[in-house]
C-alpha cells in the first residue's frame, strides 16, 4: 500500500542519513563514533554520499522536519494506534490514518440512505452516479468533480425558481388562475393575488341573461326560474303587513294573495288558444278606455268601457260592429234580461228619427234600419171600421187586401188577386233561383218569351248548360255546349248529337299498293295531292281523324294517314297504320280551314306496305 510503503521509505532513508552520517565521521575521526542512546542535535547539511555502511539502533529528532530529497517532512508529535499507518496531505504533513487499502483507498463511505460504500480492496472505485435533476462531471487534471444543476427550476440557492411551477401539470387538485364576474349576475372582489382574500356576491340589481334554476325536482324540467312544486315567492310587506305571495298550486293555477297592478302605458294582456284554428284575445288600457277584445286580425272589440272618455259601455267598434248581440242565460224564461224602469228612451231605437204620436216603429228597405212611421199599412193598405168607428193603425200589411166589417165585431178580408201575384206583392228583381222551383214545368200554350232581348251583351239573353263532355243530355231535344270543341249538341232521345259539324268521309273496295289520295265522298287512287280535291265552302276547324285498312301493311311497313290541305298533308290531324296494326286514329290535333281550302286524305306508304284491300277515312269539321 502506498501510505505504508511512504512510511518504510522515509525511516529507510533515515537510518541510512543516520548510518552514512556517521560511517563518515568515523572515517575522520574515529573517536566521532556514538553510542548508543546519545542524544544530540544537528541542523547542518551533512554530506552522506561517502559515508559508506552506517550500523546503530536509534536516531532521535526533538523538533523540526526531515528533509528529504528536498521536501521537508512533517512528522507527527504522537504514535498512532495499532495498525494504522503514515499518510501525507499532500502538503508533505505526515500523519496516522486506518489501513484500508492503498492510495486511492475510500475505506468506508457513510451514506444517509442503502447502504455505506465499503472499499473492498486497494483497485475498489467509488462510482458516483447521477438520477436527478444534478449532473456530476470529474475533470481528473484537477482532480474536481463538479455538479450542475439541469433544471431551471431551481435556483442557484437549491430553492425553488420563481414562476418555476406549471401548475397545470407540476401541481395536484384545482386551481383557479383567475376569478372575474359576470356584468349584473356576480361580483368579484380581492382577485389577482397568490395571497389575496376573494370575495364573491351577488350585485344590488341581478340580471340572468341565460336561466337561473333554484329547485328542480325533475331533471328534464327546463324554465328560466324553477321552484318546487307548489312553492311560492314571496316578497317582503312594509314591517306591519303581510307578505306577497306568487303560487303555483296543485291545481295548475297561480294564486296570488294580494291585489295585482299593472302600471304603464297602453297596457295589453294577451290570451292565446292553442287549439287548431282558435283566436286570440286580449284585455287593453290606456288613458280613454278599458277594452276586452278578439285580436283576430280586422276582429270587433268585444267590450270597451269608458270609450272615449264618455263615460259608456260599448259593444262593438266602429267599422268593425259585431254581427249580434247575444245574451246568454239558462233558458228558464222571463226576467233573464231585465233593464231598469225607463232605461230605453225613444232616442236608443233610432237617434235620428223620434216617434210621433200614433206612429208605428217600421223596418225601412232603403237605409236598412227600423223608422218611426204613420199607420197607413206598409203598403197602403185600407182602414178599417168597426161598429161604426174606424180602427186605426191596424198595419196591415199586404195593400192587396180589402177588409170588411161584416158584422158584429167580424173582419172580412177579399184578395184583390185571385190565383196570380200582384206586381205590388213581389218587387221588381227580387225572384232569385232560390225562390223558384228546380223543376219548372209549362203546360201546351205556354210560352216563354225572350224576343225583347237582342242579345247584344253578355249579361243578357239565354246561356246554355255547358260542360267539357256534355254527351250524357241524351233526352229528345235536351240541349247543352261543349266548352272543349265549341260544339252544339241536342239529345235524340239515345245520343247526344253534335249539331254544328259535319263529317269527311272517304271509303273504297279497291286495294292500294303505294302512295295515294282520297277524294271525302269520291274515288281513291289518285298520285297527285292536288287531283280529287273536296272544296271547303265555309271557314271551320277540323280533327278527330280515323283510317281503316283490311290488310295490315306488314312488318317494317306503314301507311301515314293524313288530312290534305291545299296539297299540303296536316302535321296535326295525322295517324299511322303500321306493322300489323289495321286502325288508327287521333283526336288531339286540329286544323284550321279557311272557306274555298281543298281537302283529301293522303296515305303515305313507307317500306313496301301489303296492298290495303277495302279502306276508310274520315275527319270531323265544324264551323269557325
Amino acid at each position: 500500500m502506498l501510505r505504508s510503503k511512504s512510511v518504510g521509505l522515509v525511516v529507510s532513508l533515515c537510518c541510512a542519513c543516520w548510518l552514512t552520517w556517521q560511517a563518515a565521521c568515523w572515517a575522520v575521526e574515529p573517536r566521532l563514533r556514538l553510542r548508543d542512546a546519545i542524544s544530540w542535535s544537528i541542523d547542518k547539511t551533512i554530506d552522506v554520499t561517502s559515508i559508506g555502511s552506517v550500523t546503530g539502533t536509534d536516531v532521535e529528532w526533538t523538533t523540526g522536519a526531515v528533509k528529504i530529497n528536498g521536501v521537508a517532512y512533517g512528522w507527527p508529535t504522537a504514535d498512532g494506534t495499532s495498525g494504522q499507518q503514515l499518510t501525507t496531505n499532500g502538503s508533505a504533513g505526515l500523519s496516522w490514518a486506518a489501513v484500508g487499502g492503498g492510495g486511492n483507498s475510500f475505506e468506508t463511505i457513510d451514506v444517509p440512505a442503502g447502504t455505506d460504500p465499503v472499499a473492498d480492496s486497494s483497485t475498489d472505485t467509488l462510482t458516483w452516479t447521477e438520477t436527478s435533476f444534478l449532473t456530476l462531471t470529474g475533470t481528473a487534471g484537477t482532480d474536481t468533480i463538479d455538479i450542475t444543476q439541469v433544471t431551471t427550476d431551481l435556483g442557484t440557492d437549491g430553492l425553488i425558481a420563481a414562476n418555476a411551477v406549471a401548475l397545470g401539470t407540476d401541481t395536484t387538485n384545482a386551481y383557479v388562475a383567475d376569478l372575474s364576474a359576470t356584468t349584473s349576475e356576480t361580483t368579484v372582489s380581492g382577485g389577482g393575488g397568490e395571497t389575496a382574500t376573494v370575495t364573491i356576491g351577488l350585485p344590488d340589481d341581478v340580471t340572468i341573461t341565460t336561466s337561473l334554476t333554484v329547485v328542480s325536482t325533475d331533471p328534464a324540467d327546463a324554465g328560466a326560474i324553477r321552484l318546487n312544486n307548489a312553492a311560492s315567492i314571496a316578497f317582503e310587506a312594509s314591517p306591519a303587513g303581510t307578505d306577497g305571495t306568487f303560487t303555483y298550486n296543485a291545481s295548475e293555477q297561480f294564486v296570488f294573495n294580494s291585489d295585482v297592478l299593472f302600471s304603464g302605458s297602453g297596457l295589453d294582456i294577451t290570451f292565446t288558444d292553442t287549439g287548431a284554428g282558435a283566436d286570440t284575445f286580449g284585455i287593453h288600457s290606456d288613458p280613454e278606455q278599458f277594452v276586452i277584445r278578439n285580436n283576430k286580425a280586422g276582429g270587433p272589440i268585444g267590450l270597451a268601457i269608458n270609450a272615449g272618455g264618455q263615460d259608456t259601455v260599448s259593444i262593438g267598434e266602429t267599422g268593425f260592429a259585431p254581427t249580434a248581440v247575444y245574451v246568454i242565460t239558462d233558458g228558464t224564461g222571463n226576467g233573464e234580461v231585465a233593464l231598469p224602469t225607463d232605461s230605453v228612451g225613444i232616442d236608443e231605437l233610432d237617434t235620428a228619427d223620434s216617434p210621433a204620436n200614433a206612429e208605428v216603429l217600421a223596418y225601412q228597405a232603403s237605409t236598412g234600419r227600423m223608422v218611426w212611421s204613420p199607420d197607413a199599412g206598409a203598403a197602403g193598405g185600407d182602414s178599417i171600421t168597426v161598429n161604426a168607428s174606424a180602427a186605426t193603425d191596424p198595419d196591415f200589411a199586404d195593400g192587396d187586401v180589402d177588409w170588411t166589417l161584416t158584422g158584429g165585431n167580424s173582419i172580412t178580408a177579399t184578395v184583390g188577386c185571385t190565383g196570380c201575384v200582384d206586381t205590388t206583392d213581389i218587387s221588381d228583381n227580387t225572384v232569385t233561383a232560390t225562390d223558384l222551383n228546380a223543376t219548372l214545368t209549362f203546360a201546351d200554350a205556354d210560352l216563354v218569351d225572350l224576343d225583347a232581348i237582342n242579345n247584344s251583351a253578355t249579361t243578357e239573353g239565354v246561356l246554355l248548360p255547358q260542360g267539357t263532355a256534355p254527351t250524357g243530355g241524351t233526352a229528345e231535344g235536351q240541349i247543352g255546349w261543349d266548352t272543349d270543341d265549341d260544339v252544339l249538341y241536342v239529345g235524340d232521345g239515345t245520343a247526344a248529337q253534335r249539331i254544328n259539324g259535319w263529317v269527311l268521309q272517304h271509303s273504297s273496295g279497291v286495294s292500294q299498293t303505294a302512295t295515294f289520295f282520297a277524294m271525302p265522298g269520291g274515288e281513291s287512287g289518285v298520285t297527285e295531292s292536288n287531283e280529287d280535291q273536296w272544296r271547303m265552302p265555309l271557314g271551320s276547324t277540323c280533327s278527330n281523324i280515323y283510317a281503316e285498312v283490311a290488310t295490315a301493311p306488314g312488318a317494317g311497313n306503314s301507311w301515314a294517314v293524313s288530312l290534305n290541305v291545299n296539297g299540303t298533308a296536316s302535321t296535326a290531324v295525322t295517324c299511322t297504320i303500321s306493322g300489323t296494326g289495321l286502325t288508327c286514329s287521333d283526336t288531339t290535333g286540329s286544323e284550321s280551314i279557311a272557306a274555298n281550302d281543298t281537302l283529301n286524305f293522303e296515305f303515305l306508304e313507307s317500306g313496301t306496305a301489303t296492298g290495303t284491300g277495302n279502306l276508310a277515312a274520315s275527319a270531323f269539321c265544324q264551323m269557325n
